[in-house]
């Protein structure tokens, strides 16, 4: 799928503001933008995955190592990068790489969309 039609489904996939029918001004961002955002940087998600959410802290270091923080567990260290079509991609372990579009919403959040499906929900940590 082009880069193009990634986006708008990763948009389309989050813009509806459920109840309200108010679409949000949401912003889909370069893979420049989630460098420049993410390295060296704490960030509070939420992971929505099929048995539910989990919380969690990630730290994207500037080297391209990721750790993930979650309370009673050890931490688990990956590699993330961002591709040649500006998507974020992290590796855990002996995983698969997975590549996806950051979205950033207006409250300053940001949604993780793989396959038009919302992943995760970001908040950096303060």
């Amino acid at each position: 799928m082009n880069q193009f039609l990634l986006r708008i489904s990763a948009i389309a996939a989050v813009s509806i503001l459920v109840g309200t029918g108010v679409a949000w001004a949401q912003h889909a961002l370069s893979g420049d933008e989630i460098a420049r955002r993410f390295s060296d940087t704490r960030v509070d998600i939420v992971a929505h995955g099929k048995t539910g959410d989990t919380a969690m802290t990630l730290v994207f270091r500037p080297d391209g190592t990721v750790v993930s923080q979650r309370a009673g567990r050890a931490d688990i260290t990956g590699r993330w990068r961002i591709d040649e079509r500006g998507l974020h991609c992290t590796q855990w372990e002996t995983n698969k790489e997975t590549c996806a579009q950051i979205v950033e919403n207006p409250d300053g959040t940001y949604l993780r969309v793989h396959e038009a499906k919302v992943r995760a929900t970001w908040r950096p940590a303060r």
